[in-house]
């Protein structure tokens, strides 16, 4: 049976005569070329974007960029495995123009220049907004954790300095019990005798070591303190020796793990990622935020808006009233339809006399119960201070029945439970920022399928990064250096979609063709007409 033979490995002329002939017309490389040519990398404030008079001359800028944009995109990130796909990939030859750096020069680019990096994400997000690929109508947001470069061992709080302390403070007093026993034996000038197998040298030299520890996790303590006095909430105490951004936070499945929470906005049109935040914290207090960043990327004027779709850890009163003032449509699911929608048979069952079953008149200012009965308020607003739990204060009503009411109701025991027996009258509270999260309910009931297409648009950029890449954890240090290494990551997600689209020869096109920059000129007039139309208005109603 003849088998097929390859080409002689002596035979002259194995490779093409020149690079360029080995790179086909609609290889992905020759778009990422057109892409960094593109870019305005003086503009976008590179380090090293000039010539070095003094000294070795530098590696471009350029050159850099368009190696990690192919790593990225390639699933290479690491510095040492791209400076050896710099020797022996003949795309790299080709893009580089057989430029070989070293992985030092490599990942410093990557940490040096963390702003510059979102600056380029930003840049191709204009790009696609100026060619319609997004749609501005439905933006999608949801966090998503990541692992941080610290261990978990390398992560203190209050309550696990208290149990370290504890337990090198009985180390401590078992060694010198140990030290004590050898005094002893000394005297009686019997050498023979080691307690524990430990002599006298070792037990010292552990004893300088626990007392080293300790010194170190009293300053953690006294560090904490002060973060503490300064106001600093429950979720921020702590303490990160090898990042110091790095916090501890509930991953999947209720794990406890060190990392980053990247809160990410993504468009309904073609799941593109319009705007991301880097935090350490959770997704209480984010939503408006970047809610309103993201508006501001999409170019909606003040009386432009568009839908927020979030899930039940956006749910937080404040937020919701900020997007409503700044004419963001919220559909953010409320903690307890999420909860009725679990898994929990508990959870499920619907509590007749909850809050949302009174109904409120705005223009009387009133409650009206399932008994038809209205509960009345004084008028007076109370302040919840804030606490471990609340994060901030929280203003709200009072609003109650007479005892004498509530005795005659036949649903008092249900409504009030264990309170029925004292006979108090029915009592609900009503914050300031109740008219937002009713508007907001209303709109999730109303359209439960809308809500839902939120995971469509958002966890598919989620679960193709993290399960398909491996980009679950990150490879740099601190909030802002991880804040350039996801603009890399969701720069290159949004290339490759866009390179679905329209093709590596559609995309390289769009991106040398004068009818881009004859659309951006129109867009850019487009905005300078809208604010100036808005401060006109603005003007002529304050007069």
């Amino acid at each position: 049976m003849a088998y097929k033979t390859g080409v002689n490995r002596t035979q002259i002329n194995l490779f093409p005569i020149c690079l360029d002939e080995g790179i086909a017309d609609d290889n992905v490389v020759r778009v990422i070329d057109a892409f960094v040519d593109w870019l305005d990398i003086e503009k976008l404030g590179f380090l090293h974007s000039t010539d070095n008079l003094l000294g070795t001359s530098m590696y471009p800028p350029k050159m850099l960029l368009k190696l990690y944009l192919y790593g990225y995109l390639n699933r290479i990130r690491s510095s040492r495995r791209l400076e050896l796909e710099c020797t022996r990939n003949l795309e790299l030859h080709w893009l580089l123009h057989r430029m070989t750096p070293g992985y030092h020069t490599i990942s410093d680019f990557r940490k040096n220049n963390p702003e510059s990096l979102k600056g380029v994400f930003k840049e191709f997000t204009q790009f696609c907004i100026t060619l319609s690929l997004v749609g501005g109508e439905e933006v999608a947001f949801d966090g998503t954790k990541i692992h941080a470069q610290n261990n978990p061992s390398n992560n203190f709080n209050a309550a696990r300095l208290e149990k370290l302390l504890l337990r090198i403070d009985g180390k401590t007093a078992q060694y010198e019990q140990y030290l004590q026993e050898l005094d002893e034996q000394d005297k009686l000038q019997n050498d023979d005798y080691v307690p524990h197998g430990k002599n006298k040298v070792d037990i010292e030299k552990t004893l300088s070591i626990l007392a080293e520890r300790k010194a170190k996790y009293e300053a953690y303590q006294q560090e904490l303190k002060t973060l503490a006095e300064n106001g600093c909430t429950t979720e921020e105490l702590q303490i990160s020796t090898v990042d110091p951004d790095a916090r501890s936070m509930i991953f999947k499945h209720n794990n406890t793990a060190i990392g980053y929470n990247v809160q990410t906005a993504g468009d309904a049109k073609h799941s593109l990622i319009v705007h991301f935040d880097v935090t350490n914290i959770g997704d209480t207090y984010a939503l408006s935020a970047l809610a309103i960043d993201t508006k501001e990327i999409l170019g909606l004027g003040a009386d432009e808006t568009y839908n927020a779709l979030a899930d039940a850890g956006y749910h937080t009163a404040s937020e919701l009233a900020k997007c409503a003032e700044n004419g963001i449509i919220t559909y953010v699911c409320p903690t307890d339809i999420a909860a009725a929608q679990s898994k929990m048979p508990k959870e499920k069952e619907k509590q007749t006399f909850s809050k949302d079953q009174f109904i409120y008149n705005s223009s009387t200012d009133t409650y009206t119960c399932p008994n038809k009965q209205q509960l009345t308020s004084n008028g007076t607003w109370y302040i919840h201070k804030a606490n471990s739990k609340r994060k901030k204060e929280q203003k709200y009503k009072q609003y109650t029945l007479p005892s004498a009411t509530c005795k005659t109701c036949p649903f008092a025991a249900e409504c009030q439970g264990n309170r029925a027996k004292q006979w108090h009258g029915k009592t609900i509270e009503r914050r300031e920022h109740d008219e937002a999260v009713e508007a907001n309910r209303k709109r999730i009931i109303e359209t439960p399928s809308y809500y839902q297409h939120r995971k469509e648009i958002i966890e598919h950029p989620f679960g193709t990064i993290k399960r398909s890449w491996g980009c679950y954890y990150t490879l740099v240090r601190t909030k802002k250096k991880v804040g350039g290494e996801f603009a890399l990551i969701y720069l290159c997600y949004n290339f490759r979609r866009v390179l679905t689209i329209l093709g590596a020869k559609g995309l390289k096109n769009a991106l040398k063709s004068s009818f881009y920059h004859f659309i951006a000129l129109t867009e850019s007039l487009r905005q300078i007409v809208k604010i100036c139309s808005g401060n006109y208005l603005k003007n002529y109603r304050s007069a």
